[in-house]
């Protein structure tokens, strides 16, 4: 299956794009599709560790099942002062 991932802020500039498309696995997680993305770029694992998810526009966690056709936003936590 294939599912649309999107990233924003410094996962955005590690993988050089805010929209990819990944290839998975049928009854793949989101988790699956996040280590599969800190195996394809390994200076994202930090950020991946940390980073909430939202599937299809909606908060969710790690061990939702993906669809294909699925969009996974990725969201690195935020500081600032």
């Amino acid at each position: 299956m294939r599912i649309r991932i999107r990233t924003f802020a410094a996962l955005r500039d590690i993988t050089a794009s805010q929209k990819f498309y990944l290839d998975c696995d049928d009854k793949s997680t989101a988790g699956d599709a996040i280590k599969e993305i800190g195996r394809l770029y390994p200076d994202s694992i930090h950020i991946l560790k940390n980073s909430a998810l939202a599937k299809n526009g909606a908060f969710t966690v790690k061990e939702i099942l993906l669809k294909d056709g699925d969009e996974l936003s990725i969201l690195p936590p935020v500081s600032g002062g």
